[in-house]
């Protein structure tokens, strides 16, 4: 992955937070291809809600 040692210790030991990009990262070399909303939501249905494309509102006239 590239990390330095003190980036993975600080996060094992809870010194540094874990961002979505670096569970991406983690997701990717592992080849699991799931959705980064599924990494940070517990439950399948939230990720599912949370990553619906937004629906354009139509212009005020």
């Amino acid at each position: 992955m590239g990390w330095f040692r003190e980036t993975l210790v600080n996060v094992e030991l809870g010194l540094r937070a874990m961002t979505l990009e670096r569970l991406q990262g983690i997701a990717a070399a592992l080849h699991i291809h799931i959705h980064s909303a599924e990494l940070i939501f517990d439950q399948p249905e939230r990720a599912r809600l949370n990553v619906q494309p937004l629906q354009p509102i139509a212009p005020l006239t």
